[in-house]
């Protein structure tokens, strides 16, 4: 029983943790089988035990399946732990195949590749490395899958968003059981900012070797030189080669290794960030040169640690120290003549050494046994004894003392002191002790109060500015023109309320007064307004030794809006102005005076105004100047002399000079306005000419005063028409000769052309000649010099008494047409209507005259029909108005008339209008109404023959073709049965049936011609010849025949009828040149009546003209069957075809020299 038990325990080996499912599975399923054997034999108390084994051993599955729940959970944690640091980790990681696809990636390889983690799935990798790089990639690939062992690279990604960075690849092959690679894993470190280091490295060792000082780079364990500048080698005498062998102890013969090192421990451990000393280099030569040395380390307690060293050679300085030392007692004297104090306070004890000066300026004769900062405290007025604390303070804390306060002398009086000094600190850097000097500065300040009034009162913007860009002090004057506070001005660099236009010259004058020492005498520049507008200001400064500025502004941005509105003034007026100073020295012009003399403003202003006067003036012209500043008052130049300018060029012209003096804070200049005359001279030289050319025109001339009216010119027209002498029209005036006119009407009239508001004006009236009778005229009227005291009227007065009776036999006409008649002005108003047109529409003459054309137009038309008559004034034309569409008048009923209208454009004295005749075409509409019933009559009645010549050519081919069927079988199989004559019989039978079935053919072929659709398009007729002339060699094999087709014949037309014309023209050609040796055809064109003529010529059987209109007509014939067969259709053909192209055919010949047949094809076809 005991054996059997022991088989069964299931106690045996509990197991320390977790086991494998498949193993509890076989312990599971081997305990039934176990249990089974032999269970009948097994006692009862051994039962008992079984069962209780069996509990135990069931509370043992219960505890392992707990802690294998509780492993798992803990695998889960653990593997989302090894998620988040995967995700997460500082490197980009990415598994890829063996393609370089990217296969995983975590989170932080998706911010360095700047791609969606799902996107970047599926991607090559090297599709994200930098162009430029891509061999260096692919060269690390190609290492990894070749040695399947760890390869490293750096190389730069894309750019994005204009950000480059850097990533070091660090990859490694995985391999399989086999050994085969089946993927690899790379790391992504981001070197970007290792790369801008090193290139900063770069850049900072470039710089090194550019500076003086020599500059030397080692390692703190070997002490070995890694580095040394070109200032390092001059300074030593060694090269750079051999330096880069050496250490810093074979250049420093002061120090042995050990102290060295630990001189320099404290540096590489990080407990000290610098340290100086000073030693001596031992040079190549052997001579030591005193330096200064600034020590540092660089990433210190690191395997990279590097130490630095700045030395300075300070031999010169040394000789420096020396002659300050000798200069010290030059100092002392120096001070002494300076009137100043020089103290020396020990801050240990409060007891003060100091000068015999300076108890002298606190108002004590001789030296004062005791001193110290309480008693200077004491002698300071209570008012600024908190200053001078906070002073104290400062320069505690600052290492300087500067101080300006009052004082109380013995006697009482009030005294400003300036004192200046330094702290001494000791190791500890306590401080210990001051050393200054004192300055009585009594009379500065009552100087500076002084300046301080003017400063406040003075009505100019006053400043004091340093050279850091800031204001120091401004006047009220200042805040009051800008609006600024005080603060916010002196908060501010000054160059921030300076327009951005204007800050780099102003940054320029700054330059000139700070860096040269440079006198500003005027500068211009905007201020902001603290309104956001901006101030010109004017500045005056003056700089002072220690970079400080004192400058004065005014505000002149309401002179510069002045000058402003002057230069455009200048700018925009038509003349040429040139401002002069008293030397005669061009200040100032304008564009026309660059245009007028041919010189930019530049080559002018700074000149002499002589270069502007010819060669032959300017000896006179500096004495008439002088006369003029000695008297200045606006007036004309040179009255009564001509005056010339002088160009660039060297050409001259005549002038006109005005004078005008202006007074500026520069002083009294001239302002001259030169007007070229050059016009006006050949103006009046061809006022001269027109004169004379006056006199010899037809028309009347006449020229009056606008305020006298009396004429003071008239020409021989003007004689001519009215009948007056020229003697007696010069003393008449307009009213005179005008009955229709009295004085304040004709005033009225010409008032505007007097006053310039109108530059024409044309009417007509009566002129009354001599003898009393009235002749029509018109008038064209103008002023010359409108305005001025030379103006004068022109009149152009024109005898229209042939007009008059032009326009009367031009009504007559009108009125007696046997259309209806209407003129229209561009208004669409009716001017003139004649009888006809009053029976048209039933309007009368007075009804219709100065109403809209629209009044005759039905409502549906009237919208669109000012666009159409405004069209027609746009392209004046004579046409048709309407074409292609349907035209209606509106009757004075109501109804709707159907019109046609030809529209006429005239010119008139009143401007162009449109005279339009109207016909009334009613009874034509009727009419094309019969016609297009009779056209579907004459439509239906070609179906019908349409119909019946289908059946004709059903119907009587079928009896032809047994007629010919069975005469050609009589004549095959019964040829034995007949004689000759019969057999002369049946072939004459088929020869009839054939020419019988040819005939219908051709029938229905000319009938097809008058119902085929014709559709028109560009037809290469030279190639349609060529076609036709193939198939007519078919039907003619072995004939030898010369064809010649013109090139390029191009027509509008049907291509299937004008196939047919092309067949039927060569077939005839090929048919009568048929007993021709030499056979010849032609195709080709000619210009005939403005249109092209298309011929086929031949050399063949010809015909007599007699007979040429006889060609054209069916079933006529010029020959016998016998010896031409065909059956007179094809030509009648031919001439249908044309005519349905709305052309001609015609033909020549002579009988037995050819024959040619001509074609047109209508106005599509016009040359």
């Amino acid at each position: 029983m005991r054996t059997h038990l022991e088989r069964v325990d299931v106690k045996a080996k509990k197991p320390n943790g977790p086991k494998k499912v498949t193993g509890l599975r076989r312990q599971a399923e081997e305990l039934p089988r176990t249990a089974k054997r032999n269970v009948a034999a097994i006692p009862g108390k051994d039962v008992q035990q079984l069962m209780h084994e069996l509990q135990v051993h069931q509370i043992e599955m219960e505890t392992q399946k707990e802690e294998l729940r509780r492993t798992q959970m803990e695998l889960e944690a653990a593997r989302t732990r090894y998620v988040d640091l995967y995700d997460f980790a500082p490197a980009g990681h990415l598994t890829m195949d063996t393609h370089g696809t990217i296969m995983e990636a975590n989170l932080r390889a998706e911010t360095l590749l700047g791609i969606n983690r799902k996107e970047l799935i599926g991607q090559p990798l090297a599709c994200f490395i930098a162009s430029d790089d891509q061999d260096i990639f692919h060269r690390h690939c190609q290492e990894v899958l070749k040695t399947g062992t760890r390869q490293t690279c750096e190389v730069p990604l894309r750019k994005e968003a204009g950000v480059s960075r850097w990533v070091c690849c660090e990859s490694l092959a995985v391999h399989d059981e086999s050994g085969r690679i089946t993927h690899w894993r790379m790391a992504l470190l981001d070197v970007s900012e290792r790369k801008e280091a090193e290139a900063v490295r770069r850049e900072a060792l470039s710089t090194l070797d550019a500076i003086v000082d020599g500059a030397f780079i080692f390692d703190p364990q070997t002490l070995r030189f890694r580095y040394v500048n070109e200032g390092a080698v001059r300074q030593v005498g060694y090269s750079r080669e051999e330096l880069l062998r050496m250490t810093p102890l074979d250049l420093k013969p002061e120090f042995d290794e050990p102290r060295f090192r630990a001189m320099i421990a404290p540096l590489v451990s990080g407990a000290e960030s610098a340290h100086s000393f000073t030693t001596v280099h031992r040079r190549k030569d052997g001579v030591d040169v005193p330096v200064e040395i600034n020590l540092q380390c660089v990433e210190p307690g690191t395997a990279q640690t590097r130490l630095i060293a700045i030395v300075r050679d300070f031999t010169e300085r040394m000789k420096a120290e020396k002659a300050v030392t000798e200069s010290e007692q030059r100092l002392n004297l120096a001070l002494d003549s300076a009137q100043m104090g020089v103290w020396e306070l020990n801050l240990t004890n409060d007891t003060a050494i100091r000068t015999l000066r300076h108890d002298q300026i606190f108002g004590y004769p001789s030296l004062q046994p005791e001193w110290g900062s309480k008693i200077f405290l004491a002698h300071v007025v209570p008012e600024d004894q908190d200053l001078v604390k906070k002073r104290f303070e400062e320069a505690f804390a600052t290492g300087h003392f500067n101080l300006e306060c009052r004082i109380m002398w013995p006697d009482q009086s009030l005294h400003w002191i300036a004192a200046q000094g330094r702290v001494n600190r000791n190791h500890k850097g306590d401080p210990v002790r001051m050393m200054g000097v004192v300055t009585d500065i009594t009379e500065r300040k009552r100087t500076e109060e002084e300046r301080d009034r003017f400063f406040t009162l003075s009505l100019d913007m006053m400043c004091i500015a340093k050279s850091d860009g800031y204001f120091k002090r401004v006047s009220p004057a200042f805040t009051q023109t800008l609006g600024w506070t005080t603060e916010e001005v002196l908060a501010r660099p000054f160059l921030d309320f300076v327009h951005p236009d204007d800050r780099l010259p102003t940054l320029r004058e700054v330059e000139k007064q700070v860096v040269i020492g440079e006198k500003v005498l005027q500068f211009e520049n905007r201020y902001r307004h603290k309104d956001g507008s901006w101030r010109m200001l004017s500045w005056k400064s003056v700089p002072q030794p220690d970079g400080t500025m004192y400058a004065i502004a005014r505000d002149i941005t309401e002179q510069k809006r002045e000058e402003q509105q002057f230069r455009a003034l200048l700018e925009s007026a038509p003349d040429a102005h040139v401002i002069i100073n008293q030397a005669g020295t061009i200040t100032l012009i304008n564009r026309q005076t660059e245009k007028l003399f041919g010189y930019t403003r530049q080559e002018l202003q700074g000149q002499s105004i002589e270069l502007l006067v010819p060669e032959r003036f300017r000896g006179k012209h500096t004495s008439h100047r002088a006369g003029f500043f000695a008297n200045p008052q606006a007036r004309a130049m040179g009255t009564g002399r001509e005056l010339y300018g002088l160009r660039k060029d060297g050409s001259e012209f005549p002038t006109e000079i005005s004078l005008n003096p202006l007074e500026t804070d520069e002083g009294l200049l001239v302002v001259a306005a030169i007007r070229d005359i050059s016009e006006r001279k050949r103006a009046e030289a061809a006022m001269r000419e027109a004169l004379a050319t006056l006199d010899a025109t037809v028309d009347g001339t006449f020229i009056f005063d606008p305020q006298t009216l009396r004429f003071s010119y008239v020409n021989e027209g003007a004689v001519q028409q009215v009948g007056y002498s020229r003697e007696e029209l010069l003393r008449m005036t307009p009213l005179d000769i005008k009955p229709e006119f009295d004085e304040p009407r004709f005033r009225a009239k010409i008032a505007p052309l007097v006053s310039g508001a109108e530059s024409a004006h044309s009417f007509t009236t009566v002129h009354r000649r001599k003898d009393g009778v009235d002749v029509p005229v018109e008038i064209n009227l103008q002023c010359v010099g409108a305005g001025t005291a030379q103006a004068r009227m022109i009149a152009i007065a024109r005898d229209i008494t042939e007009r008059k009776q032009l326009e009367e036999n031009f009504r007559r006409v009108v009125e007696g047409a046997p259309n209806a008649i209407i003129l229209v002005n561009q208004k669409g108003t009716i001017v003139l209507v004649n009888a006809q047109a009053e029976i048209l529409f039933g309007y009368s003459r007075k009804e219709l005259r100065g109403q809209s054309i629209e009044t005759l137009v039905p409502a549906r038309f009237r919208g669109a029909h000012p666009g159409h008559r405004a069209a027609f004034f746009a392209d004046p034309t004579i046409r048709a108005m309407g074409v292609g569409r349907d035209l209606y008048g509106l009757h004075k009923d109501g109804r709707e008339i159907p019109i046609e209208i030809g529209l006429n454009p005239i010119e008139t004295k009143d401007g162009r209008m449109i005279l339009s005749s109207i016909i009334d075409i009613s009874e034509r509409k009727r009419a094309e109404e019969e016609i297009r019933r009779h056209g579907q009559l004459i439509e239906a009645a070609n179906k019908e023959l349409e119909s019946f010549s289908y059946s004709v050519s059903h119907d009587l081919r079928t009896p032809l073709r047994s007629i010919d069927g069975f005469s050609q079988a009589l004549l095959e199989d019964c040829a034995g049965l007949l004689n000759e004559q019969g057999k002369d019989y049946l072939n004459r039978i088929r020869a009839a049936s054939q020419h019988m079935g040819q005939l219908i053919d051709d029938l229905l072929n000319l009938s097809r011609t008058a119902r085929h659709e014709l559709r028109r398009k560009s037809v290469d007729l030279s190639a349609l010849a060529l076609g036709s002339a193939d198939e007519v060699r078919k039907i003619w094999p072995g004939r030898q025949v010369e064809l010649v087709v013109a090139p390029g014949l191009q027509a509008q037309g049907d291509l299937q009828l004008l196939r047919i014309v092309f067949d039927n023209l060569l077939g005839n050609a090929w048919k009568f040149t048929s007993k021709q040796e030499r056979a010849t055809i032609e195709v080709g064109a000619l210009s005939h009546d403005g249109t092209t003529a298309y011929f086929v010529r031949d050399n063949g059987a010809g015909f007599d003209m007699a007979y040429a209109t006889k060609l054209f007509s069916p079933f006529q014939r010029l020959h016998a069957m016998t010896e031409y067969p065909g059956t007179g259709i094809g030509l009648a053909t031919v001439q249908r075809i044309v005519a349905r192209h709305g052309g001609l055919v015609w033909a020549e010949g002579l009988v037995g020299q050819g024959a040619t047949f001509y074609f047109t094809l209508g106005k599509e076809n016009a040359e």
